[in-house]
Parts: C-alpha cells; sequence; structure tokens
C-alpha cells in the first residue's frame, strides 16, 4: 500500500496497485507540494494485492498464483503477478477509520486532516454484486433497475462516508463486462460474452457515471473522477491480438479436465495449471485479468482521455 505510514488497512487493487506503483515513483512528483502523501484503496477482489493472507477467509490465492513474482511465491493476489476481498466496502470504511485515528494519534489532527485531505483514494468495488445480481440468476427476486438502484444508493452513502473520514481525492472505478469471463462463458456454456451480464454491468455504470458529479457538486472540496474499466477491458478484449494477446476467452490457470471449455467453473487451486506463457492470455483465471492486460488499464487510467477517466484522469487529480 502506498502510504508514508506502516497503516493497518484495507483491501487493495489489481490494476489500482500498478496505478500506486506509478504515482509513487520519484519522476512523477518533483515538487514537494505536489507529492501524493498517502493512497487508500478499497474494493473486491478485482482490487486486492495481498492482505487476503491476513483475512479470515476460505478464498486464499495460493499456487500457481504469483508464479511470475520474482520469489515464485503466492502473495495474496488473484493473478500471476501484479494485480489492477472479501471484505465489505462497509467493513472497510470502518478500518480506514481506524486508520484515520491510529495516523491523528501519530502526527496530530491537523496534519492529519492535511494528509488525509491531499492524499489520493481509489474505490474498485461493485463487481461481487453484479455477479450475484438477477441477471446471472433464472429466478429475479427483484428486477434489475431496482437493484442497481439501490446499489447505487448504498453506494453513495458508502462514498460520504469516506469523506466524512477527510477523504477528497476520489476516483471510482465501474464494474468490467462480467460477462466476457471464463466463468460467466462457462456458466452459460457459451464462446460468447453473455450479455444479460453485461447489461446489468452497463445499467449500474450508468447510475454510477451520473451520480460522481452530483457528489463532486454536494460535497464541498470533494473531486470524484470515474474510471470506466468497462470501457478499458472491453477495448483490450475486442482487440486483443494488437495488444499482443492470444487468447482473450480463456483461464490461463485452471484445473484441466474439470474447469469447463474457458477454465471458468473452478478456481486457480494449488493442483490447477497455469499456460507456459502468461503474457498470452487476457485472463489470468476464472474471473481475474493478467498482469500485462492489468497494467493496459492502470496507463489508460492514469493519463488517458475522456473515453476512460473522467472528468480529468489520476495524474491530474493527484496534482489537484
Amino acid at each position: 500500500m502506498g502510504t508514508i505510514l506502516s497503516f493497518r488497512l484495507i483491501i487493495i487493487s489489481a490494476i489500482y496497485q500498478i496505478l500506486v506503483t506509478i504515482l509513487i515513483s520519484p519522476c512523477i512528483f518533483c515538487s514537494a507540494s505536489k507529492k501524493v502523501p498517502a493512497i487508500f484503496i478499497f474494493g473486491d477482489s478485482l482490487a486486492e494485492v495481498g492482505n487476503n493472507f491476513y483475512i479470515q477467509s476460505y478464498a486464499k490465492p495460493l499456487c500457481p498464483n504469483g508464479i511470475d513474482f520474482a520469489t515464485g511465491c503466492p502473495s495474496g493476489r488473484y493473478t500471476n503477478a501484479r494485480t489492477g476481498a472479501h471484505i465489505s466496502m462497509d467493513e472497510q470504511i470502518k478500518y480506514f477509520a481506524n486508520t484515520r485515528r491510529d495516523i491523528i494519534c501519530r502526527i496530530g489532527a491537523t496534519a492529519a486532516r492535511k494528509l488525509l485531505r491531499r492524499s489520493l483514494y481509489i474505490v474498485a468495488t461493485g463487481a461481487n454484486d453484479i455477479f450475484a445480481g438477477p441477471g446471472l440468476k433464472e429466478s429475479n427476486v427483484v428486477d434489475n433497475n431496482t437493484y442497481t438502484s439501490n446499489m447505487t444508493s448504498t453506494f453513495r452513502f458508502q462514498l460520504t462516508s469516506l469523506y466524512n473520514l477527510d477523504a477528497r481525492k476520489i476516483a471510482v472505478a465501474n464494474v468490467p463486462p462480467i460477462g466476457c469471463t471464463p466463468n460467466v462463458r462457462d456458466r452459460y456454456s457459451t464462446d460468447d460474452c453473455v450479455e444479460g451480464a453485461n447489461e446489468l454491468a452497463n445499467l449500474y455504470n450508468t447510475k454510477l457515471k451520473k451520480m460522481l458529479p452530483k457528489l463532486t457538486k454536494n460535497l464541498s472540496g470533494s473531486k470524484f473522477v470515474y474510471m470506466d474499466t468497462y470501457a478499458s477491458i472491453l477495448e483490450i478484449l475486442q482487440n486483443y491480438k494488437s495488444y499482443g494477446f492470444t487468447n482473450a476467452d480463456s483461464a490461463c490457470c485452471q484445473v484441466l479436465g474439470q474447469g469447463g471449455k474457458h477454465g471458468g467453473l473452478l478456481p486457480c487451486v494449488f493442483f490447477a495449471v497455469a499456460c507456459p506463457d502468461r503474457k498470452t492470455h487476457v485472463f489470468w483465471d476464472a474471473y481475474h485479468a493478467t498482469e500485462p492486460v492489468n497494467l493496459i488499464a492502470a496507463k489508460l487510467f492514469l493519463d488517458g482521455g475522456l473515453e476512460y477517466v473522467s472528468p480529468i484522469n489520476i495524474r491530474k487529480l493527484a496534482y489537484s
């Protein structure tokens, strides 16, 4: 985690860990007044960089996860190397409140408030809600519109809670095209993306994008940025060969003969087999992308145009 103190906190990111690495590089901020003092990242397993081993969870990314790190060992990340949890967003905010108290105790209330308000916050959540949503169930208890409206309403409250804890520069990622993951392809026995799942994701994303400018307007001093993970991943999937990939629909790490046609029915467990060259695959396992995909998306968010990040990119948000 890119913070100046050894804070106890949070579940961190896949694509977004790479953003942290880039942002804290010495060449990015030469002026002391422009440095990002801390980066806090909240999210699900698409936003995980290693804290998974320190929480109570049956889902542990064991070998061959982490195969491309120098040690070749699992690191708590659901990928072959760097990534782009199993604690709810509400719980993560509670942990952040505890961290905030720790900071205040260490450096005082005034300095802590200054640090927190100059820091960068990246929030990547919602994918698990879409996976569990009515668009992927045979019997719908609630319709898509109501379901996504409830998601947005809950998220608005959570983001406001972060603001009340002194977060001001907040970048929010939308939900990726989960209908294109190996898991959903195999669940529906298709070689194509499952449009019902992607439509549900898009419906939520549309509402999220409309909500963020309202938060910026209503919460004094705040800046909310919308990171279009859906668009960035879809761009890679639709043009995967131009990015150097040869496989855009199957998991690199899968249980051979039992994981489904695309390796999406079983997770990347210790007896799974990883493909020889991870750079050829878009997907690492049934749900998560490989490091090259995470790097491409991170660069789009850092310096990309309005088609991927709005109203400003992450570099401009950090400088603001």
